[in-house]
């Protein structure tokens, strides 16, 4: 008994007492333990399969959803634009040869 709990007068248990004692009888009997484990892992189970079934629609009704064509984009592409797209897609295919073939910086790095 701890120093700040008081006994009641009349003999009955303390709820820590009732609490503790009723435990111990539960858990004593193997097969109460075991139905007690068994009901915790099923409803853990279930849990799970809940969980995965709703994350499982949302996916599935996104996936579903109306997708808009990419090629109705509503922009239309002049000579001039696919010009300069084409020169810099050019000057970065350059620039990654150059880089590729290895260092083309100077010799010494003091310089």
């Amino acid at each position: 008994m701890q120093i700040n709990e008081q006994k009641p007068k009349n003999g009955s248990k303390t709820i820590y007492e009732t609490f503790d004692g009723t435990w111990r009888k539960i858990l004593r009997d193997p097969y109460t333990g075991w139905t007690i484990t068994l009901a915790f892992a099923a409803a853990v189970g279930v849990s799970l399969l809940a969980i995965g079934y709703f994350a499982y629609a949302g996916v599935v009704g996104r996936l579903s959803a109306p997708v808009k064509d990419p090629a109705d984009t509503g922009v239309v592409l002049d000579d001039d634009d696919l010009r300069a797209t084409l020169e810099a897609m050019n000057a970065r295919a350059d620039e990654h040869a150059a880089l590729s073939k290895g260092y083309s910086g100077p010799g010494d790095p003091s310089i």
